[in-house]
């Protein structure tokens, strides 16, 4: 019987109906696009690093790779899911949101970057850069960044901000 090719995901119900060590194994499969695409690290290397099989990475996340003649390297972005967490003043709490571009990820990263520096130093001018900014979710919904002290220090002080865990972890 021929097997049929499973489908990268395309939604968070998606993502988090397949097994947890797929989840798992998804979240280092992304790292290692992003260490072969910041490090330029090759696709055995970063798969290493990322602790996943090479052959996962170069199945699941080939629509982030490019083969060239001897070697696979990262896209400059791609359409992957990522499923991370973000603040939110409605709580105040921590949501999780789905997007698909490595770029709305990115600039997630760097809105994580400024609340752990405002954090540790009580400096408002760390959001400067993306006091405009919105993320896009994988539905298209623009979702705003939250940059209210007292709401982020309200949620730090709850011990929400925990910045290792920018990736959504429940259902």
């Amino acid at each position: 019987m021929k097997r049929r090719r499973q489908r990268v995901p395309r939604s968070t119900d998606d993502f988090f109906s397949r097994p947890k060590a797929f989840q798992e194994r998804w979240r280092r499969g992304l790292r290692a696009v992003s260490l072969m695409r910041n490090k330029k690290l090759s696709l055995r290397e970063a798969s290493i690093e990322s602790e996943v099989d090479f052959r996962f990475v170069r199945r699941w996340m080939s629509p982030a790779l490019r083969k060239s003649a001897r070697r696979y390297t990262a896209r400059p972005s791609d359409k992957l899911l990522r499923v991370l967490k973000l603040p939110s003043a409605e709580g105040p709490s921590v949501i999780e949101v789905a997007t698909r571009d490595s770029r709305e990820a990115a600039l997630i990263g760097r809105y994580w970057r400024s609340v752990a520096d405002f954090s540790r130093t009580g400096d408002e001018t760390v959001f400067v850069r993306l006091r405009r900014k919105t993320a896009l979710d994988a539905d298209g919904r623009r979702i705003r960044l939250l940059f209210d002290p007292d709401v982020l220090h309200l949620l730090g002080d709850a011990g929400r901000l925990d910045f290792e865990m920018i990736y959504g972890q429940t259902a």
